[in-house]
């Protein structure tokens, strides 16, 4: 009689262990396991890149790309361009940015000239920084005014991509960033769409008021009304806007002060209207 060999056995508690272990675990106390999802990125790892601003800067940003066909022109999508506010870098757009990649839009935050690591020329030697330019000299005013140059080499970075519709570039910026924004806006027709977050009536120079009055793009305006800084200038900023359709106008309060990129980090709800908002405009 043939005995099976003893090392092909298993003891039957282990079995029965072993046929026990596609069993769903237990739910912790209070939370239901088909109200938490597990949440399946649809997106490439975010790409650190640098290319040329205006004026001779060498500008550093965040590259995020859906992970369905990149760099494939079949299938050339929407993307969105990411200014930071004064002071602050790409890092605070990676909540918003990677929310519109799950959504098949290419993404780029970058840091503004003077920022993070957009510090140097393309030759590699270092410029001064944005704490450098906080006078009223002709200088100072003239490195903030190519915040809106350094926008359209951003744009034409992005158009050169295979994968990425030229007419369907957005931009979103803040506060400084917001200004510069809709200067761009209004003197590239081709643009998109515009998303401004606490714009001001007049920072380091760039004036708004003026082009709001020009405007044609889609627009969406956030603003705390307790906000300091840009005080009632994003309710004037849109209500200046006569040009654009009232269907393509969107004026988001919030009851509180933030500012700037601060209104995303503080209202979560913010980003989902955006990123809504702009994959209409955007998605094919």
């Amino acid at each position: 009689m043939l005995r099976p060999s003893r090392k092909n056995l298993l003891p039957i508690p282990l079995l029965f262990v072993l046929g026990c272990s596609s069993a769903e675990k237990p739910a912790a106390p209070g939370k239901d396991p088909k109200q938490e999802p597990t949440r399946i990125s649809l997106q490439l790892a975010p790409q650190p890149v640098e290319f040329a601003g205006a004026d001779g800067w060498k500008l550093h940003g965040t590259l995020f790309v859906p992970q369905f066909m990149p760099n494939d022109p079949r299938y050339a999508r929407g993307a969105v361009i990411c200014h930071p506010m004064l002071s602050k870098t790409r890092d605070t757009y990676v909540a918003l940015a990677s929310a519109l990649a799950d959504n098949n839009l290419i993404v780029l935050p970058y840091d503004p000239r003077g920022h993070g690591e957009s510090t140097t020329g393309m030759d590699g030697k270092p410029r001064p920084g944005w704490k450098d330019h906080m006078e009223d000299t002709k200088e100072d005013l003239a490195f903030w005014a190519g915040l809106v140059d350094d926008l359209a080499k951003v744009k034409e970075y992005l158009a050169a991509r295979k994968d990425v519709d030229p007419k369907r570039i957005a931009v979103v910026g803040a506060s400084v960033g917001a200004n510069a924004a809709l200067a761009f806006a209004v003197r590239d027709p081709d643009l998109a769409a515009v998303v401004l977050l606490s714009p001001g009536e007049d920072y380091r120079g760039i004036a708004t008021f003026e082009s709001a009055g020009k405007l044609t793009h889609p627009l969406f305006v956030a603003m705390g009304e307790k906000d300091e800084s840009s005080q009632t200038a994003p309710a004037t900023i849109f209500e200046k806007a006569v040009k654009v359709e009232a269907k393509d106008k969107v004026l988001k309060r919030f009851p509180d002060g933030e500012h700037g990129t601060n209104l995303l980090a503080k209202h979560p709800e913010l980003a989902k209207d955006l990123t809504a908002w702009l994959v209409a405009r955007l998605a094919r």
